[in-house]
């Protein structure tokens, strides 16, 4: 599987690939799965892990193979760098019982296993309250300008739009606090895979308080999915992302994504590592 190269695409890509276009095919091959892991999604030297995690996510959804069960939790944990290029993913059902299935996934770059994640799937229940987070008064996007994460950007963001209205990163702000609206540049239903991607999509909120750029990697994402549309359709996000303690280089941040309606689409937990400024 190798990538085609466009011109130039509707949303102004120079180098995009025509199968990077999210979400990424996976084919199935040696009792798994295959996909190529595109250049255009790296973040860094390594492609981005929330692509990673939406990839993991939907080989884990094949293998449950049940549509009754949507996905409730995902946890990810990068172990190390996804270079660009074919990748395989392995998959298998831990425990599936009468309410609840387990699916474990991984993701391998040649014989290196790059990221490991247990996804947990379980119909709809009738019993329990419905309750959720109001979502921040914000402008609307419409009213808002095209935001850039930095002078220059993750080469990954080429695949969404970003407008920033509740912190932006490397703006010396007094509170680690980062967010605002954000969507896929192409019409990309928002399902529980691209609910995923979008999630590792913002900076670290850590980074809000930062006056310049440094590198810094994700040790491991957990997504806990409410209330996705059905059926998923293309939009906006809002995502509010913040830091809750920093210690000795790593930082434990937390972040919500509501739709337009206001309805919560997943809530998210994950740790942040942060490198010297002349490591890449």
């Amino acid at each position: 599987m190798t990538a085609k190269s466009l011109a130039r695409g509707a949303s102004g890509r120079d180098d995009a690939a025509v199968d990077a276009a999210f979400p990424l095919p996976l084919v199935a091959a040696d009792g798994g799965f295959q996909c190529d892991l595109p250049a255009s999604w790296r973040q860094g030297p390594g492609v981005v892990g929330g692509l990673q995690a939406a990839v993991l996510l939907d080989a884990a959804t094949r293998t449950v193979a049940d549509p009754s069960r949507r996905v409730r939790t995902l946890t990810v944990h990068f172990v190390a760098r996804a270079a660009p290029g074919v990748a395989h993913v392995s998959a298998r059902v831990v425990r599936a019982g009468r309410s609840l299935s387990h699916a474990r996934a991984t993701l391998r770059c040649g014989d290196t296993v790059v990221a490991e994640a247990l996804a947990t799937f379980a119909a709809p229940r009738t019993q329990g309250a419905t309750s959720r987070l109001p979502m921040p008064r914000v402008p609307h996007w419409s009213g808002l300008s095209t935001s850039r994460h930095g002078a220059v950007p993750p080469e990954f963001t080429q695949w969404l739009r970003f407008r920033d209205c509740l912190g932006s990163p490397f703006a010396a702000s007094p509170v680690p606090v980062i967010g605002g609206w954000g969507r896929f540049a192409d019409a990309v239903p928002l399902d529980a895979r691209a609910i995923a991607a979008l999630a590792d999509a913002w900076p670290p909120a850590s980074l809000a308080q930062a006056r310049a750029q440094h590198p810094v990697a994700s040790v491991d994402l957990r997504l806990h999915f409410h209330d996705l549309p059905e059926p998923a359709a293309p939009g906006w996000v809002l995502y509010r992302g913040e830091t809750h303690a920093e210690h000795h280089g790593f930082a434990d941040e937390g972040a919500t994504l509501w739709a337009e309606d206001g309805r919560v689409l997943a809530t998210v937990r994950q740790n942040i590592v942060s490198f010297p400024a002349a490591q890449a």
